[in-house]
Parts: structure tokens; C-alpha cells; sequence
């Protein structure tokens, strides 16, 4: 598992010439999270609580759907098992959605600069996933 880990994280971090270039058709649509993982090394340092929640949140991205839409709005629905406190990443929803440099995607508007959320799409194994920024989790997903 942590050999998995590693690669997506080798993934995450490499620089964009090795990086498949995302297009508006790799992205439109509705993406279901299957399976969700964290980062060792981001929680490694949190204390038990907070490592608890932190799996908490990891358990409630499990059944959410991201939607990218042809207009490039942007929906994020939750399961309805999810803790309470993650469904506040919803104030996200009828946001805009951009691919930045061909190789992530920001969410937000021109007015914050698209700046409520950033994850990168990486393909590893035949299997999609949403790595987003600035945060421990990898979030297998499946169109």
C-alpha cells in the first residue's frame, strides 16, 4: 500500500513534461469517489484527534460525486453517510471550473481567482484519481 502511495505521490510531485496534458473532454462529466487514501507523510506529524478526523474525511469523500459540466460549472454532491462537517465543501458548488496548464484543475471564479479548490488528475494503473491540493487525500474516481 505504501508502494502505492509513493508512486502517486512521485506523480503528483513530477514536473509537467512528464504530465499528460488534461483536456475539457477528459474532464466533463460526473466522477464518483471509489476509494480514498491518505498521505502518510502529511498526517504523520497531527496529533491522534486530528489523524482521526482526518480518516473521518477520508471515509466521507467514499460515494461523492464531482460534476463538471460542458458550461464549466461545477456541482460536488455528497453520500448521504458523510459527516456534516465535510458537507461545507459544498459552498464550492455552482463555482466555475478551469484546467490551469493543461495539468490541474482549479475551481472557483475569476473573482478569487479560482481559488476554492485545486486538485491534479493522475492516471497510475488503468485508474483515475483526484489529488487535492494542499491536503493528505487521493481520491480514486471513476466516471
Amino acid at each position: 500500500m505504501k508502494l502505492v502511495l509513493t508512486v502517486i505521490l512521485i506523480f503528483t510531485l513530477s514536473n509537467q513534461l512528464f504530465s499528460q496534458r488534461l483536456t475539457k473532454e477528459d474532464i466533463l462529466g460526473s466522477w464518483t469517489v471509489v476509494g480514498s487514501q491518505l498521505i502518510p507523510e502529511m498526517i504523520m506529524d497531527l496529533d491522534t484527534e486530528d489523524q482521526k478526523k482526518m480518516e473521518q474525511m477520508r471515509d466521507g469523500f467514499i460515494g461523492a460525486r464531482f460534476l463538471f459540466k460542458e458550461n464549466n460549472d461545477f456541482l460536488i454532491k455528497f453520500s448521504k453517510n458523510t459527516p456534516g462537517f465535510m458537507k461545507e465543501l459544498e459552498f464550492s458548488n455552482n463555482s466555475k471550473w478551469k484546467i490551469q496548464k493543461g495539468e490541474k484543475i482549479d475551481i472557483g471564479s475569476e473573482k478569487d481567482n479560482y481559488s476554492l479548490m485545486s486538485f491534479k488528475v493522475i492516471n497510475s494503473e488503468g485508474k483515475k484519481y483526484f489529488n487535492l491540493y494542499e491536503t493528505p487525500f487521493i481520491l480514486e474516481v471513476v466516471r
